[in-house]
């Protein structure tokens, strides 16, 4: 049947180069590419409601940089890794998928927007042993709940002043302009 809403929440951040069954590394694949396939899926079931997509992204996007190489060799693992970097580099796919979206899709009456729903004490945080997720962990206690973050979810699905706007980026509950580069449509 119809969708009315998808909301893209999964996400990972591996410290260490992994690599997928498909040669794919691993954070992009999870936190962008497992986005892009079930949006574009599910395309023809949005679009008879004119739904509403929502991209779970994250600030960190404003480091990402996806025009240090190849798109391919990102994708792939293939330049000097840091994890990092590849989170960072993951939550700004996110945000030029949202706006591309926004300029494919919303004259069908599809809406979509990134959202970076806080730096919230999840398990996100318990899923490496590397040095910086150690860190990050000693931190939780001055992390946002995980209610946060759903609040600013529910609010970009359930309120109406927020259906009709596309192609934006909210840090929880204000819009603000996302990076430079999500409005770099060659990428």
């Amino acid at each position: 049947g119809p969708v009315d809403v998808l909301v893209n929440n999964a996400g990972v951040a591996r410290m260490e180069l992994e690599l997928t069954g498909d040669g794919l590394e691993r954070t992009m694949a999870t936190n962008h590419l497992g986005h892009f396939i079930i949006t574009t899926r599910l395309l023809p079931r949005l679009a008879e409601t004119g739904g509403r997509i929502i991209n779970v992204s994250s600030e960190g996007h404003r480091r990402g940089d996806l025009r240090r190489a190849s798109l391919r060799d990102i994708f792939r693992g293939r330049i000097d890794y840091n994890g990092f970097q590849a989170y960072c580099d993951s939550k700004l796919a996110n945000v030029l998928f949202t706006r591309e979206l926004d300029r494919r899709l919303s004259e069908r009456g599809v809406t979509s927007v990134a959202l970076h729903p806080g730096v919230l004490s999840t398990r996100i945080w318990n899923k490496d042993t590397n040095w910086q997720l150690l860190l990050a962990r000693l931190f939780k206690p001055f992390m946002g709940s995980p209610e946060i973050g759903g609040d600013a979810v529910f609010r970009l699905v359930a309120e109406p002043r927020f259906a009709a706007l596309s192609g934006v980026y909210f840090k929880v509950r204000e819009k603000v302009p996302a990076a430079e580069q999500a409005d770099d449509e060659a990428l």
